[in-house]
């Protein structure tokens, strides 16, 4: 697992602070609970990269959406707010 996918999982499960990860390794836990185990995290990253993934997909079908009820185009969307 990367670091990233580490402190995802850690997320995941609720542990927001009080740990510190170096390389692939957890190296400081500051929690009563115990330190969740390898499958665990890895578990708990998946669900938190579907979760992100599950937003950004409904971010965009909103915006599209928004669109749409405004009968313009995303290009147009832009150049009302100042994009080139």
């Amino acid at each position: 697992m990367t670091t990233e996918q580490i402190a995802n999982g850690l997320k995941q499960l609720g542990f927001t602070n009080g740990w510190v990860i170096s390389g692939t390794e957890i190296v400081l836990w500051e929690h009563d609970a115990p330190q969740p185990t390898q499958d665990e995290l890895k578990n708990a990253a998946q669900l938190w990269e579907q979760t992100e993934a599950n937003a950004q997909a409904k971010a965009k079908a909103d915006k599209a959406a928004l669109f749409a009820k405004l009968g313009i185009t995303e290009e147009e969307a832009a150049l009302l707010l100042g994009g080139n």
